[in-house]
Formats: C-alpha cells, structure tokens, sequence
C-alpha cells in the first residue's frame, strides 16, 4: 500500500523544478491516503503534509478560506493537517508540538510567531490556524474533506475522551541536510506525561515543470 506525505515546491530554472517527498520511516506509522498515523495508550494522531495543492484547496474553503494567500510558490514552511483523537478514558491536553533531528529540535510555530509572521504567511485570522475543531467524519480523503461541514469549533482546551480533534501546525523549514527526522506532540493525562513520537524521511528529486502541470 503506497502511502506517504508529499508536497511540491517550487525552485524552477531551465524548466526543471525540485519535489519532495516525506514519508513514514516504517510501514507501522503509514495508513492508506498520504497519511501518517501513530498510536499511544492516551490518542491516535495522524499527520499529513499539506502540498501546494492541498494547501490551495484549504485556502479557498471554510473555515480556512481566506487565511492563506500563498499559492503555488517557495514555501519555507512546513505547514501539516493534524487529527488528534483521545482514544482512552482520560481528558488530555496537548503540549508542544516538535521537529526533531537528532539533537536539533525545531517547535510549531506559536500565537507570537504567526503575528510576527502573519504578514509573510499571509494569515488574516490566526484562530483559524491555532484553535482547535472537532472533527465528525475521519473515512475520506483530504481531496474529499469537507472541514466547514464536518467539523465544528471546539470549546475546550483539553480533549475529552472520544473526541477527535483537526487542526494546522506550521514549521519553519528544517535545514537541508536532515533526511530523517520525526513528529513529536507532548500529550497530558491526568496523572502523565507522554511523547508521542512519528518518524518520518525526506526525498528531494528534480523532475520536469510539466509534471507540475
């Protein structure tokens, strides 16, 4: 079953343009849909890179559209859909969400650094990206999500048990170098503390600008 993040960016000279691929480290952490799934006794979590075509559909959709007016260039982001649902008898809450890479470790981007940001991003109202909704409907693919009409704002801050929450998270773009690295989200139960963690690879090829056509 092929599954596996990916996203397209746009470097182009003499026709030809680089495009990446992030996949899961194992086929454990791969579920059917370009989508990443990991398991811990407080929540499921699943992760998918938003490439310029999925990043351009949730920009002209709601309750998304109208955030995002980057389209179809260089991205120096790594911008990911989450869904976190608590799959145990505990309410949780979500701590900080990271990029690691051996010892170098990068966190989500905060209320503080999209203000700073939200000109370069493009970003018209920051609740849309850093508050939660709960999420209805978990059997589609992205192409077919409808977010304004399968999930609805959430009024809490942490997850009751059974909920399955949707949300963004936004990177600052990881140094080159690093190929492998890993999603990490902190998760709080009522007596403890757990990392819950998403190893993941990255591919970088040249391919021909008309296959981004």
């Amino acid at each position: 079953m092929a599954s596996f993040f990916i996203f397209t960016f746009f470097s182009c000279a003499s026709g030809l343009c680089l495009e990446s691929e992030i996949v899961p480290e194992s086929m454990i952490y791969s579920a059917e849909g370009e989508v990443g799934v990991t398991h811990s006794m407080f929540c499921d979590i699943t992760v998918e890179y938003l490439d310029s075509k999925k990043w351009s559909r949730l920009n002209h959709g709601k309750p998304y559209g109208g955030v995002f007016t980057s389209n179809q260039r260089v991205f120096p982001w790594y911008p990911f859909l989450v869904t976190v649902k608590n799959s145990g008898s505990q309410i949780i809450s979500l701590g900080d969400f990271s990029l690691s890479f051996d010892d170098y470790n990068v966190s989500a981007l905060g209320k503080e650094d999209l203000k700073k940001l939200s000109r370069v991003l493009g970003v018209a109202d920051l609740s849309a990206l850093t508050n939660f909704r709960l999420y209805h409907d978990f059997q589609k693919s992205f192409d077919r999500m409808d977010f304004a009409g399968e999930s609805t704002p959430y009024g809490f801050s942490r997850i009751l048990p059974g909920d399955r929450l949707i949300f963004v998270v936004i990177f600052e773009a990881p140094p080159a170098r690093f190929k492998r690295f890993s999603f990490k989200a902190q998760i709080t139960g009522e007596k403890e503390k757990k990392i819950v963690e998403l190893p993941l690879s990255r591919r970088v090829y040249r391919v021909n600008d008309n296959r981004l056509n």
